[in-house]
C-alpha cells in the first residue's frame, strides 16, 4: 500500500533528521520496502537496530 510505504519513509526521515550527529554529513539511506510493512514502531526498531551495527 503506498500510504502506507509513504508513511514509512516520512517516519524514516524525522527520525534520520532528529539523529543526524550519529554519521558524517554526506551519509545516504536508501530504503526499498518489499511486501507488507509492518506498523511504524516496528520500522523504527528495526531502524534503530541497523544503525547501531553500523557505527
Amino acid at each position: 500500500n503506498a500510504v502506507k510505504r509513504n508513511r514509512i519513509k516520512r517516519v524514516v526521515r524525522e527520525y534520520v533528521r532528529q539523529n543526524k550527529d550519529i554519521w558524517p554529513g554526506d551519509f545516504n539511506i536508501f530504503i526499498r520496502i518489499y511486501g507488507k510493512t509492518e506498523s511504524e514502531r516496528a520500522v523504527i526498531g528495526e531502524l534503530e537496530s541497523l544503525l547501531r551495527k553500523i557505527r
